[in-house]
Formats: structure tokens, C-alpha cells, sequence
């Protein structure tokens, strides 16, 4: 009923025996918003569109060096993507994570507690430990692969000099 555009998507969650759950999305694909300021729609997108929390969603290359992927603000998440290369498992991780609390939240406080609430907060609690895992080791594969690219082109400039001195040496023949 809105015509604001913070909380750009969002999601119903929707399971047998509890009332929905709102979850509302701000994306921001550039790099013109900073952190502050997505926390900040990210909360107004929760307000406005009756959710119960938000994810804020930014480019990784755009957050700061010192940012995680994933970082929790309040009753939200600020979630770095990868839109150029269509890496959105952070997003994932974060969704279905939160979606999941959000059920059992509501089958417990309906009375109806019949959930392994350890085994849950296990799952979901390793699922983000693994997630920033893979993070740490895709920064340190992308950072043997810029190597490697830089070792290719050494070797073909070294071949090419290679090349040159031989001829040279054959000229003189």
C-alpha cells in the first residue's frame, strides 16, 4: 500500500499451523550507499512494509575491509553479494537460516514446542560457521589465482626476451 521504495522485496513466509512472517529485502547494487545508511533502510523497509526483520543486501567489493559477509544488526542482517557473479550463497545461508528461526520461534510460542531446539541452533550455527569459511578461502584462491595470472605473464614476457636473445645470437652467425 506503499508507495515508499525502502524494503524492496518482500518475502512471506508461509508454513501450516502459524500466522505468516514478513521478512522485508533492501538491495543496493552500486557503491553510492555505505553501511549506515543500508542499516538505516534496512530498518524503515522493516517498518513500512510489517516485517519482522530485514536483510540489507550490498555488493562485497563494496564493504568495508574490516566487514564481514554477514554481520547482524539489531533484528537484521547486512548481507555482502556478488552480483557480477551471481554468488548470492551468503543470502542463502542468511534466509534460510533466519527463516527457520522465525518457524520455530512461532511453533514454540504457539505451544506446540515439539522441536529439537539444540539440534536447530547446531544446524544453522554450523551452516554459518561453514559459511564463513568458504569466504576466508575464496578471498585466499582468489588471491593464488591473481598470483598465478601474474606468474603466466612473467613467464611468457621472460619466454619472449628468451626468444629475442637467440636471434640475435643467430644474426650474429
Amino acid at each position: 500500500g506503499s508507495r515508499s521504495k525502502i524494503g524492496d522485496i518482500v518475502i512471506v513466509v508461509i508454513s501450516p499451523g502459524i500466522p505468516e512472517i514478513r521478512i522485508s529485502i533492501e538491495a543496493k547494487s552500486g557503491s553510492s550507499i555505505g553501511r549506515k545508511e543500508l542499516v538505516r533502510q534496512t530498518r524503515d523497509g522493516v517498518k513500512i512494509r510489517g516485517a519482522v526483520c530485514g536483510i540489507g543486501l550490498m555488493e562485497r567489493k563494496h564493504m568495508g575491509v574490516r566487514q564481514q559477509v554477514v554481520e547482524k544488526e539489531g533484528e537484521n542482517f547486512i548481507v555482502g553479494v556478488d552480483w557480477d557473479n551471481q554468488d548470492f550463497l551468503a543470502l542463502e545461508v542468511v534466509y534460510r537460516t533466519l527463516r527457520a528461526q522465525l518457524i520455530a520461534e512461532e511453533i514454540r510460542s504457539s505451544g506446540e514446542d515439539g522441536i529439537d531446539v539444540n539440534s536447530l541452533k547446531k544446524h544453522l550455527t554450523q551452516a554459518k560457521t561453514d559459511l564463513g569459511l568458504l569466504q576466508g578461502l575464496r578471498g585466499g584462491v582468489s588471491s593464488a589465482i591473481t598470483t598465478l595470472e601474474d606468474n603466466r605473464k612473467s613467464l611468457d614476457i621472460i619466454r619472449d626476451k628468451i626468444n629475442v636473445e637467440l636471434s640475435k645470437a643467430e644474426d650474429l652467425l
